[in-house]
């Protein structure tokens, strides 16, 4: 059984070459424009439903190859490089995707990706897509706690007194106010596969983890671009 830390982006700029936190690159109007199926699932519009969150949760429906993801200027190469408003997904090198080849991830594909800084084509990138999980077969919810202070409105005060024991009650909760709960002391059952080195959840904690093992093997070769720490909230696997 793996334990995990919470997977995140490098943010010192020393390593990454911007600073505030800011991503090496971004999506802008020129990108939008050239991926428009990419702009369509992810930017809200008139066509999404209420089920939109279902196009975010599986590769097999976001997934697609991405073209002019640009740079900033001072941005540095890293061997996993962090892009503002890219919401799913890590974009990572052929370095990263071989020591992945190892370990245990969920079902994924990795998808060509071209990157520009200062005008030239930077080459040698993929775009790693994994499925999320949402819970429905993994997380005990009876066990698990939930953070209610979004909901403070009195339209919703009777959310406060929900009482969450299964997928179906927590999602019940995003169908009508269109705002789903962070799961903070999050329980996981027996379904959940503990061998997972990298994985995500849709909704629940919004976090991405990896494995202990994992970042061992990262920085054993030294790959740069992430940074992991503890959670403040408990993952329990029962």
């Amino acid at each position: 059984m793996n334990t995990y830390k919470l997977f995140y982006n490098e943010t010192e700029p020393s390593i990454v070459g911007v600073k505030d936190g800011l991503g090496q690159g971004f999506l802008d109007d020129d990108f939008y424009s050239t991926n428009p199926k990419f702009k369509d699932i992810f930017i809200k519009n008139e066509k999404w439903s209420i089920d939109w969150w279902k196009r975010w949760q599986l590769w097999k429906e976001y997934g697609q190859d991405l073209q002019r993801i640009k740079l900033e200027k001072l941005a540095k190469l890293t061997d996993i490089i962090s892009v503002s408003r890219l919401l799913v997904g890590i974009i990572v090198n052929e370095r990263v995707q071989n020591i992945l080849k190892e370990f245990n991830l969920p079902s994924h594909y990795y998808f060509n990706v071209t990157l520009i800084k200062n005008g030239k084509l930077i080459e040698g990138y993929k775009w790693l897509c994994f499925d999320l999980d949402t819970g429905e077969n993994t997380v005990n919810f009876t066990k698990s706690d939930y953070f209610f202070d979004k909901y403070m409105d009195k339209e919703f005060e009777y959310i406060k007194n929900t009482q969450i024991h299964s997928y179906e009650d927590y999602m019940s909760i995003f169908y009508k106010t269109g705002k789903a709960l962070t799961v903070t002391n999050m329980t996981l059952n027996k379904n959940f596969n503990s061998d997972l080195d990298l994985w995500g959840t849709q909704f629940l904690t919004m976090e991405t983890y990896i494995s202990e093992r994992l970042i061992k093997a990262f920085e054993k070769h030294n790959i740069t671009g992430f940074q992991y720490r503890d959670d403040i909230y408990d993952l329990i696997i029962e």
